[in-house]
């Protein structure tokens, strides 16, 4: 028996992207769960939950990539509403030099996951060509079968007529 407010895939998805990006924006968390509560239908409360007692462990490189960014976000100078001229000599030469970094890591990282996509899309088809090489194999058997017991019953019908007629000439009486 299941119970009916079990979380489906695309729910947990929800939950997972929503409290990351809320992570990276420095939001707290328990906006996201009240977010992600509202539009799941959820309480707040059994979001949190699901995150804390179930998927938060799965993602701990997430969330210290999420936490790293919003430091880098935090900590580069932000254009106040009175002065919209923002200039890169407000950004530290090391700062720069963090992001730059952050953005080759994000597409080395990139790359990885591709990469990494591709060779299981590799796999599954591999796969795939073997479960229908394997389905042409049984599906020959089962043909083969067929034909090996259609010779037996024939073979046994063989037997059977041969029997009777040696019984026939045995029980034949010799004419002296």
């Amino acid at each position: 028996m299941s119970r009916s407010d079990n979380w489906k895939p695309h729910e947990d998805k929800l939950l997972i992207e929503t409290v990351l990006n809320y992570m990276r924006n420095g939001k707290s968390q328990l906006r996201a769960f009240n977010d992600v509560g509202e539009s799941l239908n959820r309480s707040a409360a059994g979001v949190g939950f699901r995150w804390n007692g179930e998927l938060r462990k799965h993602y701990s490189a997430q969330i210290q990539e999420a936490k790293r960014i919003k430091n880098i976000l935090k900590s580069s100078p932000t254009v106040n509403s009175t002065d919209h001229k923002a200039s890169v000599d407000d950004i530290s030469p090391n700062k720069i030099n963090e992001i730059v970094d952050y953005l080759n890591e994000l597409y080395s990282y990139d790359l990885s996951t591709l990469k990494s996509i591709n060779e299981t899309k590799e796999s599954i088809h591999l796969i795939e060509d073997r479960i229908e090489d394997l389905r042409t194999q049984i599906s020959e058997s089962n043909n083969s079968t067929e034909i090996d017991n259609e010779d037996i019953k024939a073979l046994t019908l063989l037997f059977k007529k041969a029997n009777e007629i040696i019984t026939q000439k045995e029980n034949k009486k010799p004419a002296i």
